[in-house]
């Protein structure tokens, strides 16, 4: 076994490993966790079944079930970890332990995927994969309990390796029926709009991007077969979604002043500083937990690391997620100054951009894929630069602990249950 083999091996298991934290956070009571915003089902097998059905009896007085089509994936997974583990507080245990882990396997395969045979690409796939992993962003979101979203969060990666496997081909057989089988779980995005638009926008950007930096007729004709593959496969669940939206049916209504109202609550605590740090929820004003935790002007490095990817090395990879995470970083902030006349004339006047009434809820996640990918190849470059002017290999890990301790310092309520 090369050592290449055996490094990546080991990164795929400290992953693993770290994604049983979250089993420490049930307290051996047997209570299965449910309740405010925790999608989590007390029974997945009823709630899949209803997940099938374009109308659902039991919203309202009858009303269509649209957008609920697309949890299947989601209580599918909490389904089958219920019957492998026979109870629902053991399988709930296991579920949560397969959505926290998700987002460091998936990121590791796209940095993995992107920076093939590139130097230090061990480092860059597993810090990346572990801020993706372990952030701010990551931490509120389990403790609101907005458990689709993070699905959304952990799948998305994956979409992207697959657009980056299917530019570069060859586009195999067995490839196909991997994008076909894994674009099965791409509706479970679906569980809130904003969320869905956020990471179609990702991807599509995403994908123009490879085009474009690697355009020839086979590059072409290769994106052309995905993008026919993609849309066939989503076919059952995409074309309900767009009568219905066609329709009025799919719950989506027009702007209204009240939720300019809460445009502006949610842009209160988004100033550009608070985002840069992933510090952008009034959790952390009204928690005295988070409010008096030592790490909290630590989170203002990640942005400082991640950005300085551009002083090592300025190429397509860099300069695109750099653009990437300003956009989400501007697009976080919501009405917060400067310029908040942009976001509510965007809010006003582009179609269905009144979904997004929570800038600082849905737009960090821009902002956090992309500064993972950033700090990712920032401590690659760092650890090839300590190795070439030291000419010592040990050495090279420096940047990487460094790194490696800010984030799980930045993260501590998820080790603490707090």
């Amino acid at each position: 076994m090369t050592n290449e083999r055996r490094t990546h091996l080991l990164s795929l298991a400290v992953i693993a490993l770290l994604g049983l934290t979250a089993l420490s956070w049930f307290e051996g009571t047997h209570s299965a966790v449910a309740g405010y915003d925790f999608a989590t089902s007390l029974n997945p097998l009823d709630d899949l079944k209803r997940s099938v059905y374009l109308w659902d009896e039991r919203l309202y007085a009858g009303a269509p079930n649209i957008l609920g089509t697309g949890t299947m994936p989601y209580f599918l997974l909490q389904y089958l970890a219920e019957c492998a583990t026979g109870s629902l507080y053991r399988g709930e245990m296991v579920f949560f332990a397969l959505l926290f882990t998700l987002p460091g396997l998936t990121m590791y395969m796209l940095l993995r995927t992107m920076n093939s045979g590139g130097a230090e690409s061990g480092a860059v796939s597993f810090f990346g994969a572990l801020f993706y992993m372990f952030n701010t962003f990551v931490v509120v979101k389990w403790n609101r309990g907005e458990l689709i979203t993070l699905f959304s969060y952990g799948s998305l990666p994956l979409f992207l390796t697959l657009v980056e496997r299917g530019l570069k081909g060859p586009l195999t057989v067995r490839f196909l029926v991997f994008f076909i089988c894994s674009m099965f779980f791409f509706p479970g995005t679906l569980g809130h709009s904003a969320d869905f638009l956020i990471v179609t926008g990702i991807i599509g950007a995403f994908a123009s991007w490879r085009v474009a930096a690697n355009l020839s007729p086979a590059v072409l004709k290769r994106a052309a077969l995905l993008l026919l593959t993609a849309t066939l496969s989503s076919a059952w669940w995409a074309m309900p979604l767009l009568s219905a939206v066609k329709g009025g049916g799919a719950g989506i209504t027009s702007f209204t002043t009240n939720e300019l109202d809460m445009v502006n609550y949610y842009s209160k605590w988004a100033s550009l500083l608070n985002i840069m740090k992933l510090w952008f929820s009034p959790m952390y004003e009204t928690s005295v937990e988070f409010g008096t935790q030592f790490y909290r002007p630590g989170t203002l490095l990640f942005p400082l690391i991640g950005f300085s990817a551009l002083l090592f090395r300025r190429d397509s990879t860099v300069l695109f997620f750099s653009a990437l995470a300003l956009a989400g970083l501007w697009l976080s902030k919501g009405t917060s100054p400067p310029a908040p006349w942009v976001y509510e004339w965007m809010y006003r006047h582009i179609p269905y951009f009144f979904i997004f009434r929570a800038p600082s809820r849905y737009f960090p996640l821009i902002y956090t894929l992309s500064l993972a990918v950033l700090i990712g190849y920032s401590t690659g470059f760092a650890s090839a630069g300590v190795k070439m002017i030291t000419k010592k290999s040990s050495l090279r890990l420096v940047p990487g602990a460094v790194v490696a301790a800010l984030i799980f310092f930045s993260s501590w309520p998820l080790f603490s249950r707090t």
